[in-house]
């Protein structure tokens, strides 16, 4: 278990070339590198437009910043808002994005259906300490600053920070006078 923050995330362009994503952590095929078997990663949407494809993988969203957009998937109408809950789709779905009041920035999470799972969570924290379940791995993002304590350490963590590599057990100990915007990933492999 590690805190990464923020800065150390790694940039890449969109798959479909039209924006920038910050890779918060990812997992690769040993026998294709180029593909990734799960990710997590934050992207700012600054303009209306289409999704980057993924075919087999399952993915996750939720708003972090901004106000909202709402996604056209298959052609069926989603409204994703700043405090709302994830929203769970196929990869290989056609979706149409339409900013609702500017820019955002997005929570991702995407997993190969064939290999792993994964289950993307928002909590709203305070005081608490968040034990990790029987997940293979976990990663907690933050959408605010906060005092933490794990793996016997004490420290800060700042907005978009992560603690990533939480293996099943491990806890995480939050120390927020309000409720706090946190982002639980959980993965597994696929039986």
């Amino acid at each position: 278990m590690r805190l990464q923050r923020a800065a150390d995330h790694r940039l890449t362009r969109w798959k479909n070339g039209l924006g920038e994503t910050r890779e918060v952590i990812a997992a690769f095929d040993p026998d294709g590198p180029a593909a990734f078997l799960w990710r997590v990663s934050m992207a700012t949407v600054a303009a209306d437009g289409p999704f980057s494809h993924f075919p087999g993988v399952d993915r996750s969203i939720a708003v972090m910043q901004g106000e909202g957009m709402r996604l056209n998937v298959d052609g069926a109408d989603v409204t994703l808002l700043a405090g709302g809950e994830p929203f769970r789709f196929a990869g290989e779905a056609d979706v149409a994005c339409m900013l609702t009041g500017g820019a955002t920035v997005d929570l991702n999470a995407m997993s190969r259906r064939d290999r792993w799972s994964h289950k993307l969570t928002r909590l709203n924290a305070g005081s608490q300490a968040i034990a990790t379940g029987k997940a293979g791995l976990s990663v907690l993002v933050f959408n605010a600053a906060a005092n933490v304590r794990f793996a016997d350490t004490a420290t800060g963590v700042e907005q978009f920070d992560a603690i990533v590599d939480i293996a099943p057990g491990d806890r995480i100990e939050i120390d927020g006078a309000t409720a706090l915007d946190v982002f639980l990933i959980e993965f597994d492999q696929s039986r």
